[in-house]
């Protein structure tokens, strides 16, 4: 642009021609104002600045042809030798970018392994925690379970946060040029939807493990032998669907998921006696918790796929 804008100002094709101030000053003005019309939003949102889907193109189509028509124009530099320079670069910091973007680990906000290792993570809590309810229902050690859970809330809540924003990071930064449809990531908003979904089920686990502390120091839930096998039974198949929900989707996990009866194992609980519906609520919980995951599982591997 501004090599053309330099020959339309000087009215001739020859690089020496002395350039129309005026001229350039118009051409400056009009295209700066073109540019800047597509590039801010309209509406009350226009006050924010550019648009973040276009502004990168903006600024540079403006900063660009600013510099390299001025430069020309005082004579800093002969036409040609400054478009050719221009041009240089710009093509160098693509395939340096391009560079960039294939080095390892190549974290892309396109990519779904920052958003499974999220998910991985809520599992593996939920996993864990049912783990300490079970050993804390076997040894009667109310303390000890009280204090794991407390640590593993406290780990989750600091290491989830920290997932989640980088997952934030990785999508906003990869969402930048949406205006143009084969940049776009995130075409129909799912990945976003996603992450949402999953802040939820985070927040949902930080709640079970609160009620699991409850439930664990509370000393009016006792539970006989029986009982105390009913709720092992319910556990143990959460914790093997929550093993298996990697492989939600494949031949494996329909196999797997024909030998579980996990509501089966809650409603025994739940019906143990008024005294004990805390542990059948536990159970409850953690299921609906697990059949959200799965519906994520589904998710991630139909875009895998």
């Amino acid at each position: 642009a501004a090599w053309l804008a330099i020959i339309v100002c000087s009215g001739s094709y020859d690089a020496t021609a002395p350039v129309n101030v005026y001229g350039l000053t118009a051409w400056l003005t009009i295209t700066t104002g073109i540019a800047s019309y597509f590039g801010v939003p309209s509406g009350p949102t226009a006050f924010m600045g550019l648009d973040p889907a276009t502004s990168s193109f903006t600024l540079y189509f403006i900063m660009t042809q600013s510099l390299c028509a001025l430069e020309i124009a005082l004579g800093i530099g002969e036409r040609d030798v400054i478009v050719a320079n221009r041009v240089v670069a710009t093509v160098t910091g693509v395939l340096m970018s391009m560079l960039i973007a294939v080095i390892p680990p190549r974290r892309r906000g396109g990519k779904i392994e920052p958003f499974v290792g999220l998910l991985r993570l809520i599992e593996g809590t939920l996993k864990e925690g049912l783990h300490i309810m079970l050993e804390n229902n076997e040894k009667d050690d109310s303390d000890t379970a009280k204090g794991r859970l407390n640590e593993l809330r406290d780990a989750f809540i600091s290491q989830s946060h920290q997932d989640k924003a980088d997952v934030e990071f990785l999508l906003k930064d990869a969402s930048k040029h949406n205006a143009l449809p084969f940049l776009k990531v995130d075409r129909d908003g799912r990945l976003s939807r996603s992450l949402e979904t999953m802040t939820l089920l985070a927040a949902d686990v930080c709640s079970w493990i609160e009620f699991a502390i409850h439930v664990a120091e509370d000393e009016d839930v006792k539970l006989s032998d029986k009982e105390n096998a009913v709720f092992r039974e319910g556990v143990e198949q959460l914790l093997q669907q929550l093993s298996h929900l990697a492989h939600t989707g494949t031949d494996a996990d329909t196999e797997h998921a024909k030998g579980l009866d996990v509501k089966g194992a809650v409603g025994d609980m739940t019906n143990v006696g008024s005294r004990r519906k805390e542990l059948g609520l536990l159970l409850g919980s953690a299921l609906f918790i697990c059949k959200k995951l799965e519906k994520e599982e589904i998710f991630f591997a139909s875009l895998s796929s």
